[in-house]
């Protein structure tokens, strides 16, 4: 791909002549042309070749499988006659962040009408061109195949022969897409496009690239979070055989254009070799000396830091929107006072407090990327980049070059779950590269992984709430607060909220920004998992509290909310709900929203003698429309046992600033012999927005595993992993 990505320079190196064609900056669809902002989704060669050009990272989620049919929905092709290929990192493929980028299960909600759109009008194009040469009504022609058929005489013209002169022809605006009726792809099954060249073993990753020259860097970053690098020697490494230099990053700060505070990097040590056993040999060789923190905080300290500010320093929430002076503060007030008021004429008051600890992603492949520095200064990057855009900018920071001279080139990755949305790793090999002067390819080890990442934040809530004389809710106020992560701002839509989809008379939410040196990023879901287990236990508690079933209880405040009341009825059917149990064994239910989807799952638990057997999940999930229903089920089976290994053992501890787990042995994930029976049913809403699928199916496990231990044991859980209440998984 070329440095000076033009759309021109694309379109040639695409191979010239064919039907093209793109969205532009405004959503608008777009033939060939030399304007920058346009790009290109779908190619039909003058060969007939279809290939679409995506810009999802493919790190196991499917996404490219999804695109495909979509877009072959919309040709009347076969989907295995679609080709995928990674899109260049031309800004204008982003769909997620706004950029180059893949995150917030945005990879077919964000797609699904924009890739139907263009390849309707592909098809409108090509059909309108042979019209033209048979001189027939374009009525009377169709596209079945990779060709236009004209459906009285049965003539056909392939798609690759009309595609350089139907190319020229006028774009349609807006297309008539194929009516549900006739759908023959998108809901059904399919292989996915990604399977083949992974089980062949043609699949590319980060630590597969091969280049000339191609050196290989591992590193140790500072042990506790903010310490710095005081000295270390290089001797020991050095004589190890294969390596080639000992690099050492201190004081890494970039003031990137239009951001408000600089890029940091921690201090680190960054052994180069010709390969990695030689780079890792030299890298335990070494005794680097570090600058620390003797009042760095530990894991109780963290969570002390949390309660204290939310509980002092909690700012409500108000929905988003544009505000004027003194308005947000106005309402912040008045939804504070109401719910206060709520409170204090309730004829019960209940309140409970949740804490949900850090978490990593501990994704099966480790960090890794490769780099070069170019001729022009610019820079060449490979990895499994899930912010792809975020990285240009920074290495062309770093630099100091122009970002067009920055390539960066998408890879698969083998797992991810929000992690390679940071930028480190990658950053990290382009500097590398650039002080070895040669092609450098960084691998970190799995023990730098766990305790250098960017972690699910810790989170603390307490919730509070009214109650009549019957039971009902009349009042609920939620506080809480999260490291380096805004608990309430920006993830605010409007009454109710997103992170709750519940609505009441009086409803108040309000959080408290907690800065702090130890990482926080996005994980599975973002904070969707931390809120989820708070607010859903204790809406069962509040249930078993009053005597109310937990569904019945929570069917008034979802009135508003007909697809959250539709799948928790179905799970909850499913599941038996309200079946006697033999003791020890229990169900319990959760439902929640996010990413324009819904879903609720109940869990069979038993427990005996500390231990706890999760015998079954059922899970309904309404998507809007499920454009690849396996996929979908494929994505809330790796969601649920994602959220069950860390409600079992998830949890990272902090000892002076520095992070205590290394490795799968004391970070493990759940054993095949652990995992439940799981049943997904799929509950289509074809009115609503398509949902994202790979995120949303994870909140409601958790708090739906801790009602079921609840209702077996009588015992509530309001502290995350099982084994802080001394259960253990099997």
């Amino acid at each position: 791909m070329a440095a000076g990505l033009s759309r021109r320079g694309v379109l040639a190196g695409l191979g010239g002549a064919g039907l093209t064609l793109g969205l532009g900056a405004d959503g608008a669809l777009a033939g060939p042309g030399a304007t920058a902002t346009l790009s290109d989704w779908v190619r039909i060669s003058p060969d007939g070749t279809v290939t679409l050009y995506t810009s999802v990272q493919e790190m196991g989620q499917g996404a490219w499988c999804v695109h495909a049919r979509l877009l072959a929905e919309e040709l009347n092709l076969a989907w295995e006659a679609i080709r995928v290929e990674q899109a260049p990192p031309l800004p204008v493929y982003g769909i997620f962040s706004p950029g180059y980028g893949t995150g917030g299960s945005s990879s077919v909600r964000e797609m699904y009408g924009k890739l139907r759109r263009v390849g309707a009008a592909a098809r409108v194009m090509l059909i309108e061109e042979a019209a033209e040469r048979w001189k027939v009504p374009a009525a009377d022609c169709a596209a079945r195949g990779g060709a236009v058929v004209h459906t009285p005489t049965g003539r056909t013209v392939g798609f690759g022969a009309l595609a350089e002169a139907a190319a020229k022809r006028r774009v349609p605006q807006d297309p008539p897409l194929k009516p549900r009726s006739e759908w023959s792809l998108i809901g059904s099954e399919a292989q996915r496009k990604d399977l083949p060249p992974k089980v062949d073993g043609s699949a590319v990753y980060a630590i597969d690239v091969r280049l000339a020259g191609l050196l290989t860097a591992t590193l140790q970053q500072a042990p506790q979070f903010g310490a710095k690098l005081k000295s270390v020697d290089h001797a020991p490494a050095l004589a190890i055989p294969g390596v080639r230099r000992v690099l050492e990053m201190r004081d890494f700060s970039l003031q990137v254009p239009g951001q408000p505070r600089p890029y940091l990097l921690p201090d680190a040590v960054v052994v180069v070799a010709d390969g990695f056993w030689a780079a890792k040999k030299g890298l335990e060789a070494l005794s680097p000396v570090w600058e620390e923190d003797a009042a760095a905080p530990d894991t109780d300290g963290l969570l002390f830091q949390l309660k204290t500010q939310a509980l002092s320093k909690a700012v409500t929430a108000t929905p988003r929107g544009a505000f004027a002076p003194g308005e947000r503060e106005a309402l912040q007030a008045s939804l504070a006072a109401k719910a206060e008021a709520a409170l204090s004429v309730a004829d019960r008051r209940f309140e409970q407090d949740y804490v949900a600890p850090l978490l990593a992603h501990a994704p099966m492949e480790p960090l890794s990327a490769a780099a070069r520095i170019k001729p022009d200064g610019g820079a060449e990057a490979w990895g499994g980049f899930q912010n792809t855009s975020g990285l240009r900018l920074l290495a062309a920071t770093l630099l100091g070059v122009e970002v067009d001279r920055i390539e960066a080139h998408t890879l698969f990755s083998g797992g991810s779950f929000g992690r390679r949305y940071k930028n480190d790793y990658g950053l990290q090999a382009v500097w590398a590269a650039r002080e070895m002067g040669a092609p450098v390819k960084l691998i970190w080890s799995r023990e730098e992984d766990i305790r250098q990442d960017w972690y699910r934040p810790a989170g603390f809530q307490r919730l509070t709430a009214g109650l009549d004389r019957q039971g009902r809710l009349t009042a609920l106020k939620i506080v809480g607060a999260n490291n380096n992560a805004d608990y309430t701002s920006g993830m605010v839509a409007g009454p109710p909220h997103d992170l709750i989809q519940y609505a009441g008379p009086a409803m108040c939410m309000a959080g408290a920004y907690v800065n702090s040196p130890v990482p926080g990023g996005p994980w599975r879901s973002v904070l969707h998992t931390g809120n989820a287990f708070a607010v859903e236990c204790f809406l069962d508690e509040l249930a078993h509290e009053t005597g109310i079933d937990p569904i019945a209880f929570r069917r008034p405040l979802l009135a508003h909310a007909p697809r959250a009341v539709r799948v928790m009825e179905h799970a909850a059917k499913a599941a038996g709900w309200g079946r006697r149990m033999e003791p020890g064994r229990g169900l319990g239910l959760a439902v929640w929203s996010s990413f324009s989807s819904v879903c609720a799952q109940v869990v069979e638990a038993h427990v005996a003698d500390g231990k706890v057997k999760v015998e079954q999940v059922w899970c309904a999930f309404d998507p809007g429309t499920a454009a690849h229903p396996d996929a979908i089920r494929q994505q809330g089976e790796g969601s649920i046992l994602m959220a069950l290994t860390s409600a079992a053992t998830g949890e990272i501890n902090l000892r002076g600033g520095r992070v205590v787990e290394s490795n799968f042995h004391d970070y493990p994930l759940m054993r095949l012999a652990q995992a439940p029976r799981m049943q997904i049913d799929i509950l289509e809403s074809p009115d609503a927005p398509v949902g994202g699928a790979g995120e949303p199916m994870t909140p409601p496990l958790m708090p739906a595993l801790a009602n079921a231990i609840c209702a077996a044991t009588g015992r509530r859980l309001r502290t995350l992993p099982l084994t802080k209440a001394g259960l253990t998984l099997v």
